[in-house]
């Protein structure tokens, strides 16, 4: 280290801004707009960051299966602060706004696989903005003035100002990634390096970090991803599945061979999941429901559930999938199937909503078309294992809520909820408050209490970084709830709507009659007027005099029971 200090000591370059006959070193900082990334969230300044400035990217994250081949980088040429706070700060930033930098590009290779010889060179800094880009020389980069300016809203949103001439193009070999890159992840580093006369500083200005994550299979044309493997003890072995949007279910099955040799075959896994992005999970977060063995202490397990995981996703949120499998301690090597298989179909309606007024008389009564588009398993739905049921109530309220405040949001049931016995479980969501960061508390108490500050055990929270939250609780008798929402970043009047959903313990069925073959079903349905006559639903006074409506779902299902889509149905009064 002393070494590297010394050798930029002695090779140190004259800079474009002096003081007093003293080189100013500059600091330069690394801006990116992306719109979409695998946390959720945007980068390209439509929402707030950090110390009042937008939120906007340090680097460039791939995406694999879009066809855009060129990439933008914005570099800021500021003075350090040290220098901008002192008397001499006005002469060093009209000295900063007319020169320049030039910059020695260097781009090295991490991640899967980029030790190989053969490993390719899927992205080229400072080449020409233009479709065959990674035929077009590269070029060093210079950086004018000030280089990218941000242009901040009163809200601490904004965006980037950049300087074409001072951009920063990246090309991105597509051809490459799609036919030479391993699946996993891929990552890049492009170093910057100052050059004046002809020579070159040994330490990089700024790094503009790149990454890839290439899927070992996309569903899609049929073919599920199925792969033997075997994971050493505390290993990992990464899945990595791309979603495509439009999919109806993902089924994710993952099975040990059983074991017959105690303690020579035995295997045993965690699975782990992140479905679409970095945060979304299905599994549970305690690792006992997650795990599968086919050995115990007491040596051979028999029964088969002990070593299957299986889940199915309807509607699942696209993108990529990463599905880890860590090798157990206790196991040297544990031998494993995993199997992801998926269905594409399309309804002709979305959901059903309905009034039922006059139907009361009549019964309500209606038909849809369901279309099988791929799929790599068998997806043919079955009249005996599909159901329309009707599952609840659910009640919807607007309500507002300010900047660092946090409200109490009442509903038919009032300030304070209490629910009947009848009430299996409680959903409480808010949403419909686009660009605010709103968060969501549900408290409860006893039911002797009347004011809802004094209620303050809490039963569940959600406060992620967008306003779409929920929690969902199991109400408990002789207890009330308190339903509170706080604006952790709110930029308007801060309307937002709160729904409630009350699952009974007792769902109502209603007729459902499944017709056709081969790709094209059609769906019919029926309530007929003496259920509706004997529903406790219809006659529940929260549907009858509150505003709630009757919600439940048509489910389509296969013989074996693999549900292929759910129709949310609300029926108002």
């Amino acid at each position: 280290a002393w070494k590297a200090v010394i050798a930029l000591r002695d090779s140190a370059l004259p800079t474009a801004i002096t003081l007093n006959g003293k080189n100013v070193e500059l600091d330069y900082s690394v801006y990116t707009s992306m719109s979409k990334t695998p946390d959720g969230l945007a980068y390209d300044g439509s929402r707030a960051g950090d110390q009042g400035q937008p939120a906007l990217g340090n680097g460039l994250i791939i995406n694999y299966n879009t066809a855009d081949n060129n990439e933008e980088v914005d570099i800021a040429r500021r003075l350090p602060e040290s220098y901008a706070i002192t008397i001499d700060a006005g002469d060093l930033s009209r000295q900063l706004e007319t020169t320049q930098d030039e910059f020695v590009l260097r781009t090295v290779y991490t991640g899967a696989n980029s030790g190989d010889d053969n490993y390719p060179q899927w992205i080229k800094a400072g080449a020409r903005d233009q479709v065959d880009c990674m035929n077009s020389p590269a070029s060093n980069l210079m950086v004018l003035g000030r280089g990218v300016e941000i242009a901040v809203k009163a809200d601490s949103t904004g965006s980037l100002n950049p300087i074409p001439a001072s951009a920063l193009n990246v090309c991105i070999d597509r051809n490459a990634i799609k036919t030479q890159l391993a699946p996993g992840d891929h990552s890049a580093l492009i170093y910057a390096y100052r050059t004046v006369g002809g020579k070159v500083s040994p330490i990089a200005s700024f790094i503009v970090p790149v990454s890839l994550t290439v899927p070992n299979k996309t569903l899609t044309a049929s073919n599920h991803y199925q792969v033997t493997s075997s994971v050493p003890s505390f290993g990992v072995n990464r899945n990595y599945v791309f979603v495509p949007t439009g999919t109806s279910l993902v089924k994710v099955t993952v099975t040990l061979p059983k074991a017959l040799d105690a303690p020579n075959d035995c295997s045993g896994v965690i699975l782990g999941d992140l479905l679409g992005d970095n945060q979304t999970s299905y599994m549970p977060s305690d690792p006992t429901k997650t795990t599968i063995i086919s050995c115990g202490s007491n040596g051979l397990i028999a029964s088969d559930a002990r070593r299957v995981i299986n889940f199915t996703i309807n509607n699942p949120k696209p993108g990529i999938w990463d599905l880890p499998v860590f090798g157990l301690y206790m196991f040297s090597n544990s031998n494993y199937t995993m199997d992801v298989e998926y269905v594409t179909g399309t309804s002709s309606v979305q959901n059903i909503v309905a009034s039922l007024g006059a139907s009361a008389a009549t019964g309500l009564s209606g038909s849809f078309t369901w279309t099988l588009k791929d799929a790599s398993m068998p997806a043919t739905p079955d009249t005996k294992a599909s159901a329309f049921q009707l599952t609840g109530l659910e009640g919807l309220t607007k309500s507002q809520v300010a900047q660092d405040a946090t409200v109490n949001v009442a509903s038919g049931l009032g300030a304070l909820r209490a629910y009947p016995d009848s009430v299996k479980s409680v959903t409480i969501a808010i949403g419909n408050s686009p660009g605010n960061d709103i968060d969501l508390q549900v408290m409860s108490c006893d039911a002797s209490v009347t004011d809802p500050a004094k209620c303050t055990n809490q039963v569940g929270i959600s406060d992620g970084p967008t306003d779409s939250e929920s929690v969902t609780f199991t109400p408990k008798k002789g207890q009330v709830y308190s339903i509170l929402v706080s604006g952790s970043t709110v930029k308007d009047a801060g309307n937002f709507e709160s729904a409630e959903v009350l699952t009974v313990t007792t769902p109502e069925a209603a007729d459902l009659a499944i017709s056709g073959s081969g790709n094209a079903f059609t769906i019919g349905y029926d309530v007929s007027v003496s259920e509706i006559a004997t529903s406790a639903l219809f006659s529940n006074s929260l549907f009858t005099t509150s505003g709630y409506a009757v919600v439940g779902n048509i489910t389509l299902s296969t013989a074996d029971g693999t549900q292929l889509t759910a129709l949310p149905v609300a029926i108002t009064k």
